[in-house]
């Protein structure tokens, strides 16, 4: 029996790994599941964008709690990329690691992932929505708005961006999606230069396959460097769990539900840190891990957390090589003809609870598309009678006035 606890842990985070081997009480609703078809390759590719992802957020934040979603950023990405062009579409497709797969592949994967996911464990809360949101009047190509409600069941609304009732309808489907958990992604006012939002919110409540008796929850030591302790409620239980060991860290795989999610907990080794492991992390290492696991009766010690994170993820998506999105001269001619929009920001708010019944979870992202153009100038048309006044504006002296009720051009 080994003894593992998690007093220096760095990736408490579950990771939604569609497992396949679940035991889903209504066979109907299993074989349901079963008839949708996932690339498993994309599923690989993803996974290495999520991984770099996270790596380029952690060297921004080296020292401090961090919380993403790869898969929320990547859906609502996944829905920009519809519109670009050119470079810019092929800076997305390099980071968003997409390959030589068609478009139509590329979204009906979305498809089929969303479909899944929400669908796979009865006994799992996954929930994923997706929006759009424009400035009213200003105009976007039909097939754009088409294409993203097809695959990805967008939510597209024309609204009055300048009004804090609009922003507020925003902020309501975000907390309506997330449970509460996430209440506000944009904030009022907003810059007249933004004409659309393309908003992810992703939801997650799971329960532990094996839960926590809170009675032997109980305050101890976290180790928050050589020399800084701090006290933290540590759960605890003796189960038979899938392990993973090597010279880098050890690993616990804890299941929810009927086993289909799962979250992986990763303590480095004493002679390693946190930043250390993630800088290896790769697709093809995550997959040799999950086959190296084995089955082992462990006493667990795991602390209890919950947080919020917040972050504007313009830099790691920069770093990674997507700089051509956010610079004026972008190319998303698919979603309007004249070229004029780029990503101003991609706002990205996530929430986690681990506790003894399980964990509960929340991300949504915003893509915010904002004009290079100017707004359009306020018109003001003298065609009909008007008065005029001409004075001196240092004292406010008036010199003359006049009415104007019919304009003439007298010699």
């Amino acid at each position: 029996m080994r003894s593992i606890s998690l007093i220096s842990i760095f990736l408490a985070v579950f990771f939604l790994s569609a497992c396949g081997n679940g035991n889903a009480d209504d066979p109907a609703e299993e074989e349901k599941t079963e008839g949708i078809k996932i690339d498993e390759a994309m599923v690989k590719d993803i996974n290495q964008f999520s991984f770099e992802l996270f790596r380029q957020t952690d060297q921004t934040e080296p020292d401090k709690n961090i919380f993403i979603s790869p898969m929320s950023i990547s859906l609502a990405l996944g829905m920009t990329y519809n519109g670009a062009e050119g470079q810019t579409e092929a800076a997305m497709r390099k980071v968003l690691n997409y390959g030589e797969r068609e478009n139509i592949e590329i979204n009906e994967f979305y498809k089929s992932l969303i479909d899944k996911l929400t669908t796979l464990d009865t006994s799992v809360i996954m929930k994923i929505a997706n929006s759009i949101w424009l400035r009213e009047n200003y105009q976007i190509k039909p097939e754009f708005l088409e294409l993203n409600q097809k695959y990805f069941d967008s939510r597209v609304e024309a609204i009055n961006l300048d009004a804090q009732e609009s922003i507020d309808i925003i902020n309501n489907w975000v907390s309506e999606k997330t449970n509460g958990k996430i209440t506000k992604i944009i904030s009022y006012p907003v810059h007249p230069n933004i004409m659309m939002y393309l908003i992810n919110a992703i939801y997650f409540k799971g329960t532990w396959t094996y839960e926590f008796d809170p009675e032997r929850t109980n305050p101890m030591p976290f180790h928050v460097t050589a020399e800084k302790d701090t006290t933290v409620d540590m759960m605890y239980q003796k189960e038979n769990f899938g392990i993973i060991e090597n010279e880098d860290f050890q690993a616990v795989q804890l299941p929810y539900g009927d086993e289909n999610f799962a979250m992986t907990a990763i303590l480095p080794a004493e002679n390693k840190t946190p930043n250390d492991i993630i800088n290896t992390l790769t697709s093809d290492k995550w997959g040799d891990w999950s086959d190296s696991s084995h089955t082992e009766e462990v006493r667990l010690y795991l602390p209890k957390f919950k947080m919020r994170y917040s972050k504007t993820m313009n830099d790691p998506l920069s770093s990674m090589g997507m700089g051509a999105a956010f610079e004026k001269d972008a190319n998303f001619k698919g979603m309007e003809p004249e070229g004029e929009l780029f990503i101003s920001r991609v706002l990205h708010k996530t929430f986690v609870q681990v506790d003894e019944e399980g964990t509960e979870a929340a991300a949504v992202t915003a893509v915010e598309m904002m004009t290079k153009a100017m707004p359009q100038s306020k018109e003001i048309r003298f065609n009909r009678p008007f008065v005029f006044v001409i004075y001196e504006k240092t004292t406010g002296a008036i010199i003359f006035m006049g009415k104007i009720m019919q304009p003439v051009w007298e010699d």
